[in-house]
Order: structure tokens, then sequence, then C-alpha cells
């Protein structure tokens, strides 16, 4: 709830008129008027305690309860309220008491019992002329509020739309505005929910942040992702401090990378690591995937450079463990067999324990071979759509003989799939029985029969599609 002091001070002066205030009470109420309302509460609870009998103590339990609701401090407020109730069950104040009961039960999620309080309180005659309009225009947009959290959505349509003619210029208006907007979009009447965030967005000292996201959000679900993501693009420049600025930024990086754009996932990527505000996890991933963009273009200097930044900085988030593997790895490939020691040393849990026990050359003989395969690099290739490249670098490493003989049959089923994705079938077929000849696992000879199976009935090679259709059958029946 909003802390507006208005409709309280409204309250106080009836009761200051109504009888005499102890000056302790009045210390209170200062206090609480300043805003330090731990202070007051402290001041009204040593007051009750020590005037056992007092006409004041009502005074002091009303401006105790709502010390503690403006302290935060919820249940305690209600039981304060509970007590006010009880002991003053015929108090001038019932109505405020009862009104404040139900935001306090619906701060603590207690839709229905503030509900019911909310209705009986406006339900009451003459209730406008009792409570101040601010105490009003709260008990009413609470009550929207309630029907909009229990999925009571056109009701609570209604009654958004009501405080929003009702009160042009209340206190509750840009949040009904922005309820209203988030129960169009739960009804999927986004024009309704963009026009509803318009309206916001023309109001003095609106919610920018949560509109421009919002909006955003109910772009992309209408299908005008282009325009959403233009927007989210303009509010992470404009606004680099911003909580939301990092996640932006990432789902923007995400988005070029499933476009294959890869140099504007590289620019989001520069955004992100430059902006020290951001949270460490999207800088992580950042710095992650430059690595990844780096190593994949054959730039290993540049790799290492962050991946290191991740090992040196980011040690407890989620890119660590492979950044540190990688990094391993590199510098194998590099040949800086002290760096590589050093890491395997330092992080024997995550180089692995094959990785100890060996003597240092062995291990970069290890290392070095695994890494001049690179078959992890076409695997890039593909896994990010380029699969031209992937197919020139893996058929150079076949020819070359640079392929590690455990992941030779992968390779040319790799190959084959490759070939037939760019219409090259003769070669493609040539691929695949190299691979069936070699191939170790039942799993991988299955692969290439059925490859090899589909590809001469598209050659229009009867004779060898049968043939291939009887040696598939024969294998699976050993299965």
């Amino acid at each position: 709830m909003r802390k507006s002091l208005i409709f309280l001070l409204s309250v106080f002066l009836v009761i200051l008129d109504s009888c005499r205030t102890a000056p302790s009470i009045k210390t209170g109420h200062r206090e609480f008027v300043k805003g330090h309302y731990h202070n007051a509460a402290q001041i009204y609870r040593e007051y009750l305690e020590i005037r056992k009998i007092s006409r004041n103590k009502e005074v002091a339990y009303f401006g105790l309860c709502w010390s503690e609701y403006f302290n935060g401090n919820d249940r305690e407020a209600l039981e304060v309220v509970n007590t006010l109730l009880t002991k003053y069950p015929k108090s001038v104040l019932k109505n405020n008491i009862l009104s404040l009961k139900s935001l306090i039960l619906f701060q603590l999620k207690d839709y229905k019992k503030s509900k019911e309080i909310i209705d009986e309180v406006l339900s009451m005659k003459n209730i406008e002329t009792e409570l101040s309009s601010v105490f009003m225009q709260e008990l009413r947009f609470v009550r929207a509020e309630i029907h909009r959290r229990e999925d009571n959505i056109d009701d609570a349509i209604d009654l958004f739309s009501n405080y929003i003619n009702e009160y042009p210029e209340g206190e509750r208006i840009k949040e009904s505005y922005l309820s209203r907007a988030l129960c169009y979009r739960s009804k999927r009447e986004y024009d309704k929910a963009l026009s509803s965030l318009d309206k916001l967005s023309e109001i003095k000292g609106s919610l920018g942040e949560s509109v421009i996201l919002l909006k955003s959000l109910v772009l992309i679900e209408k299908g005008d992702t282009d325009i959403a993501w233009s927007a989210l693009s303009d509010f992470a420049n404009n606004n680099p401090q911003s909580k939301w600025t990092g996640p932006i930024l990432t789902q923007l990086s995400i988005k070029s990378e499933e476009r294959g754009d890869t140099l504007s996932a590289r620019d989001y990527y520069f955004k992100i690591i430059r902006n020290k505000g951001i949270d460490s996890k999207y800088i992580s991933r950042a710095l992650y995937y430059l690595g990844n963009f780096y190593e994949v273009g054959d730039r290993i200097d540049s790799a290492i450079i962050y991946y290191k930044e991740i090992e040196n900085n980011y040690q407890n988030t989620l890119w660590f463990t492979n950044s540190v593997k990688l990094l391993y790895n590199l510098y194998l490939s590099k040949k800086r067999f002290d760096l590589s020691s050093d890491l395997a040393e330092r992080y024997p849990h995550l180089i692995g324990e094959e990785s100890r026990g060996y003597t240092l050359m062995d291990l970069a003989r290890m290392q070095v071979k695994y890494q001049e395969d690179n078959f992890d690099k076409v695997q890039k290739f593909v896994e990010i759509g380029k699969n031209d490249e992937a197919l020139e670098l893996l058929e150079h490493l076949i020819e070359e003989g640079r392929i590690a003989e455990d992941v030779k049959a992968q390779a040319l089923i790799l190959s084959g799939n490759l070939l037939k994705k760019a219409n090259r079938l003769e070669e493609s077929v040539n691929r695949y029985f190299e691979a069936f000849l070699i191939a170790k696992t039942d799993k991988e000879k299955e692969v290439t029969l059925e490859n090899l199976l589909t590809l001469y009935i598209k050659l229009g090679e009867r004779d060898k599609a049968e043939r291939t259709k009887l040696a598939l059958e024969a294998l699976r029946k050993t299965k």
C-alpha cells in the first residue's frame, strides 16, 4: 500500500479534537508523521504497558497498528487491530480499523477475508463521508486487485475501469491502468492491453520501466516481435543502469544466436560485459559465449582471455566449470603445458581423475591429440547452423587422418548427414558406407544402414536398396 498519510492524519485530527491526548502519545504521532514508524511503535507500546487504565489507550492502539503496518510488520499490526476491535467494538473509528484490517489481510494474501471486509465496509451507508477519499480509493483498488489475483478477470476489469473513471487523478490511477492491462493480456485481448498501457504512458511520472517491459511482452505475445525487440533494445541502450538491462540484452543475444546472426550476438555480449552494473550471471554468460565465439573462429588467444576472466572472477556462476575445462584444453592446444598442468592441480575435480597420475608429457600428448582432431569444432559449427563450414572442416580432418579412432564412425556419419543436406548424395553414400565398415556398435550400424536405404531409394538403385533393407532387418533381429 502507498504510504500516503493524508487519510491517516485526517483520522488523527478527529481523535485529537475529541479528547485530551497524553504528551507521550503526541510524541508518537510526531515520530509517525516523520516516517519514523519503528520509533513511533515503541512509544505507543511503552505507553500501553505503563498506563493500564487510560482513555487515551484507544489512541495509542490506533497509532500502534498503523506504525506496525507501515513498518512492514503485518502480523503484529493485525494482532493490534484485532485487539482494538475487541476492546472498542463501538469505537467511532471502527470502520477505519476494519478497513485497515482488510489491507493487512491483503498484504498477508488472505484475499477471501480481505474482500469480505472491503465489501462490508463499502456497502455501509454514508461510508464515503466517514472515510477519507484516499482511503476509499485504496479499498476500491485493493478489491479490484483481489479479483485479478484470484483470476476473476472480467470483474477485475470492471472494477479497475470504475476506479479509472471515478478517480482520473487518483492515488492508484497508474496501478489501475497497469493492472487492467494485465487483465486484458491474460484474456489475450492484446489491443486493449496496449491501449491501457498507452494511456498509462501519458500520465506524468508513470511506471516507466514496467510499462515499457509489459508493452514489449504484449507485443511479443501478439506476434509483433520485431517491434517488441526493437523497443527492448532501445530500452537497454537508454537505461544501462536498470536491473532489466542485463536480462534484456541476454535475451537479445539469444534471439540473434537463434537467427544465426553471431556478429549481432557478439555485439550484445560486449554491451553486457562492459556494463559492470549488470548481474554477474549475465556477465559470466556473455564472457562464456564470447569465448565460444572466438574459439569456433579459431582465435584461440581471444577465447582464452574470456574463459580466463570467468575462471578468475566468476567462480560461483553456472559457466565456471565449463570455462575451466575449455581453458585447460586451449592451453594444451597452444602447447602451454605449464598452464594446463597448473589448472589440473588447482581444479582436479573439474579436469577429471583420468588427467591425474600421468607425466606432464603424457598428459600433453593425450590432450593435444584430442584437441587436434577438432571434432568438437565441427559439432559447434553444426549447432549454430554453419553446415558449410562444418562440412569443409570435417572433410579436411577425415582426409588428413586427424580424427580419433573412437569417434571416427561418428565423424563419418556426421559427414554423410552434412553431404546429404548439401544434396551431394553420391558422396554421402560413400561416407555412410565407410562408417558402416568401421562401426563398433549396433546403433552406429543401424544408423548407417537406415541412411543408406533412404539414399539408395532416392537415387533409384533398387537392388542396393533391397540388399540394404535385408541387412537392416537382420541387424534388428539380432538386437
